[in-house]
């Protein structure tokens, strides 16, 4: 089911790779040397002439600003080698002055998917050693702040990196370069750079030397090795919220659910205190329900109270059948299962960590033997799919992988069955038809076969046969670009008070056409991913996948017309009538992408390769937000107003049209500076709304900044008329303040924020319990429901919620295996309030699940007291045949709900099936028994 699948892919996590950088002069690895990609890229560019200042590129997202907008192509002595260009720029730090040493970094590709490597690995904490970094372009500045990188290839987007030891790194792009050019990438600007100390310690409070503690985020920096003493120090840190991973040998490490977060503030050291548990391992043996070792097979041991979010250790059994999983936290308790197709379900195996002479009995599952052959050649053929079908089911789900397992030759598959009933073996190759084996019916035997299967080629090859043509004349267009993308979510964000969709999909696979235009795509016959098509100068042309056939016969090629691209040129003036440099300017329309340019020291902007049409062209704050973060209120009616006042150019195919802006006739503005607790704060959110409206109608405000460097701000195009300023810190949409203003047409109101909060400290203590805790703090608002702050709590129990407005508040925590609670605080301006939470041990309760229907495959079980929800959990038909445990509840009074979940034509339902009261007390298990007795009138 669609929803079940849904569920199934929530835990993938990406990792990264590092790569470090110098602080001294950087070699360039590619001086004077062309690569094959750099020639394929400058075969495939047909542009005669670069854009001139302010080109932007139609594939980036909304709400994303392009620099190169303002990067200016200029004459160069020196001619870099053919097929590259040259990017050149200056340094300065915040003052003004400029900064020697800063390595800089061009890597090819766009801002959004070019991003620092992470240091170390993000499950385990432990370093994780540099990437070969030879496609990067390199270069260090001068005592004039000045850098140079040679060598670039052309026809290709850079992102650069720059980074100094004591400053901040900056990634800034996405750069043009252009084959024997020089382009000017203006000024970047380095502040101060944060730098975090602490010391390493075990869960006996010893410290730890040797233990590696690097960034689980991205970013330059290598990760530290601890002295002695157990301290560390990293630095060159950005400003901002970063998270530690950390990681010694007899311990388990820290990863992405388990790092320590903490706010780095610019040009300051932060303290922290990491703890290591003691790692501890369990081993034993798998055997079959014969008790005959199991050799060579795989098992995890996933911990039990941690979900999916965890990331299971792996291990793999011996030729006795033994295995040893170490790397375990000490007294966890971790469920063992195997993990190979060719068995059934194991009987789940819990033992708490360390262990020996653990026993896991698994049964052995019949096994098909496949031999795939070509019909017409005989030859093997290599199987996409190959699984076992029943042919009547039973009444509860049951899987079985549908991943080919090899044989050890070509075209032998082994394929798993149940050990009764009677199915089939269905296989698909690609180029062939779908075939199944006559009826099997195991009866016992542990290996059936082989089976012969005998599959049909297609009658035309499988892929997409097309033409790519020019749209005014019809001619073939060679050495264009054909990209198959997997469709994307669309991401509906608000850009200038336009709504944009943001993303292109991941690339499955791309060709280029030949001299007649002609391409051939591989996919197979039930692919329904989308086309992206790029030709030089030609507007770049997405297909979605509907109107994208299957597969289509070299006879009668898919057609696909380029039209050639328009361009764009233009200027704005600022509310004083003078040229406004680096302004970002947005140029939009329903069917594509926003756009982004940056105006040039004359005002000017431009933007290439643009599809003909109607563009809105609007000036201002790059300010972007999700749509689907609004409430209350028709986002639609909100934004007509501004919408209507947008500027719009029609853009002519080959041809360039002009639009020139002025502020003065779009409204007022309004500029500042917010300052927390004295301090300039980046990334906060500051809004506008009309007085008369209510805080809820502000969610869909168009007028909408985000503080920059030293906490600049700037909202520009607001009419005139009486507004409530609003600042946010950067974990809620609570405001931390507010204040009333008035702008007028053709005016800068000039409102600087000082913010003076406050903070929350405390600790949790659960009675009995010498193990780290973890969990979570949330600060809402009292009177009302509205979530102000949260933090974490820390594995010696102690937590911290900064910036927090004066007021009332009741702060909930919620720990690990030891449920919730709850206390009222008063935070005042400046000061810290403390809290401290002191629980009961936990309790369980045990509920069993009587009286289920056949037609019933899924359950909600959910946990409340007072009105408040503890725990929720799906659960499928089979999980419901024996009784169910639910650990970390707090003693008390507890609702236990069952919910059956069905999916039909109208989609998702909900009915009611049961309610019983559990007594929960301490170290005691509560037993529940509900009657899956079906509501047909719930929803």
């Amino acid at each position: 089911m669609k929803w079940i699948a849904a569920l199934l892919a929530l835990g993938a996590t990406a990792v990264f790779v590092w790569s470090g950088f110098g602080d001294g002069p950087a070699s360039n690895p590619r001086a004077g040397v062309e690569s094959s990609a750099a020639t394929d890229r400058a075969r495939r560019s047909t542009t005669p002439e670069p854009p001139g200042p302010g080109a932007a590129t139609p594939e980036r997202s909304a709400g994303e600003t392009d620099p190169s907008a303002s990067a200016a192509v200029v004459a160069d002595d020196a001619t870099p080698p053919a097929g590259s260009g040259t990017l050149v720029g200056r340094v300065e730090d915040e003052t003004g002055a400029p900064l020697a040493g800063v390595t800089v970094v061009a890597r090819e590709g766009e801002e959004r998917r070019v991003r620092w490597p992470a240091t170390v690995d993000p499950f385990t904490g432990a370093p994780v050693p540099p990437a070969d970094d030879a496609d990067a372009v390199a270069a260090t500045s001068d005592a004039a702040g000045r850098f140079r990188l040679d060598a670039v290839p052309a026809g290709a987007r850079f992102t650069l990196f720059l980074h100094r030891r004591d400053r901040a790194p900056l990634r800034r792009g996405t750069y043009p370069s252009w084959s024997g050019r020089t382009t000017d990438g203006g000024t970047f600007v380095l502040g101060p750079a944060g730098r975090i100390e602490g010391m390493v310690v075990d869960d006996l409070g010893r410290p730890l030397a040797g233990a590696t503690v690097g960034l689980l985020s991205s970013g330059p920096t290598p990760p530290a090795t601890t002295d002695g003493a157990g301290r560390f120090v990293l630095e060159g840190l950005d400003a901002g919220r970063a998270r530690l991973g950390a990681a010694a040998e007899g311990h388990v490490g820290l990863g992405a659910f388990g790092g320590i977060g903490v706010d780095v503030v610019a040009g300051e050291t932060v303290d922290v205190r990491v703890e290591l548990a003691r790692a501890a391992s369990i081993s034993g043996r798998v055997v079959d329900e014969h008790g005959v070792p199991v050799p060579r097979v795989s098992l995890v041991a996933q911990p039990r109270d941690a979900g999916r979010r965890a990331r299971p250790r792996p291990a793999r059994t011996g030729d006795d059948g033994t295995f040893v999983v170490d790397g375990l936290p000490r007294g966890a308790a971790q469920e063992l299962r195997v993990v190979e197709a060719a068995f059934g379900a194991a009987a789940t195996i819990v033992a708490t960590a360390p262990a020996t002479d653990v026993e896991l009995v698994v049964p052995r599952l019949p096994v098909v033997l496949v031999t795939a052959v070509d019909a017409r050649s005989g030859a093997p053929v290599a199987l996409t799919r190959c699984e076992w079908r029943e042919d009547a089911p039973p009444a509860g789900p049951r899987r079985f992988f549908a991943n080919p397992r090899p044989d050890g030759a070509p075209g032998r598959y082994r394929v798993p069955a149940p050990p009764e009933g009677t199915g089939r073996v269905v296989a698909a190759a690609t180029g062939y038809e779908p075939i199944e084996s006559p009826p099997i019916e195991p009866a016992g035997r542990l290996e059936i076969g082989p089976i012969v299967l005998s599959l049909v080629p297609l009658p035309t090859p499988a892929g997409l046969h097309g033409v790519v043509v020019r749209a005014d004349d019809g001619r073939p267009l060679a050495n264009a670009r054909v990209r198959l993308v997997a469709p994307h979510d669309a991401d509906f964000r608000i850009l200038h008070g336009v709504p944009v969709v943001e993303g292109s999909g991941r690339e499955r696979a791309h060709v280029d056409t030949d001299a007649e235009g002609r391409f051939l795509l591989p996919r197979g016959p039930t692919d329904v991913e989308h086309l992206r098509v790029e030709a030089g100068s030609f507007a770049p042309r997405r297909i979605a996948a509907i109107d994208v056939p299957p597969t289509t016969s070299e006879d009668a090629p898919f057609r696909v017309a380029l039209a050639a691209a328009g361009r764009v040129v233009g200027s704005v003036r600022g509310l004083d009538g003078a040229p406004r440099h680096d302004l970002p300017v947005v140029l939009s329309r329903s069917d594509a992408p926003a756009l982004v340019a940056r105006t040039d020291a004359a005002g000017a902007f431009a933007f290439d390769d643009l599809a003909p049409g109607v563009w809105e062209c609007v000036p201002g704050d790059v300010h972007a937000e999700p749509a689907r973060s609004f409430r209350g209120g028709s986002l639609a009616e909100r934004l007509a107003p501004l919408r209507a006042a947008h500027p719009t150019v029609a853009v002519s195919a080959g041809e360039t049209a002009r639009i020139d802006l002025d502020l003065r006739a779009l409204g007022g503005a309004v500029a500042g500076r917010v300052r927390v607790d004295g301090v300039p704060r980046e990334s906060r959110r500051v809004w506008l709304r009309p007085a008369a409206e209510t805080d809820a109608a502000a969610r869909v405000s168009p007028w909408v900044a985000w503080t920059g460097h030293r906490g600049r701000y700037e909202i520009t195009r607001v009419p005139s008329g009486s507004y409530v300023l609003a600042v946010t810190g950067d974990r809620s949409p609570h405001p931390l303040a507010e204040r009333t203003i008035s702008v007028s047409r053709g005016r800068v109101e000039r409102v600087d924020v000082d913010v003076v909060t406050g903070r929350i400290e405390g600790s949790v203590r659960v009675l009995g319990r010498t193990a780290p805790l973890g969990g979570s703090v949330v600060v809402r608002a009292d009177p009302g429901d509205a979530e102000v702050g949260r933090g974490t709590i820390a594995a010696d129990g102690s937590f911290a919620v900064p910036e927090l407005p004066p007021g009332r508040f009741v702060v909930a925590a919620s720990v690990a295996d030891a449920g919730r609670t709850s206390r009222p605080v008063v935070v005042a301006a400046g000061a810290t309030a403390h809290v401290v939470f002191q629980l009961d041990p936990p309790g369980r309760i045990e509920v069993t699940i009587e009286g289920l229907s056949p037609e019933d495959r899924m359950f909600e079980l959910a946990v409340e007291r007072d009105g408040e929800r503890v725990f929720g959990r799906m659960v499928l038909r089979e999980q419901a045949d024996a009784p169910i445990a639910i650990e970390g509840i707090s003693p008390g009074d507890h609702v236990v709900t069952l919910t059956v979940l069905s999916l039909g034509e109208s989609g998702m339902t909900r009915a009611p099936a049961g309610s019983a009261i559990a007594e929960v007390r301490s170290d005691e298990t509560a037993a529940v028994t509900l009657a899956a007795t079906k509501d047909e009138g719930g929803e």
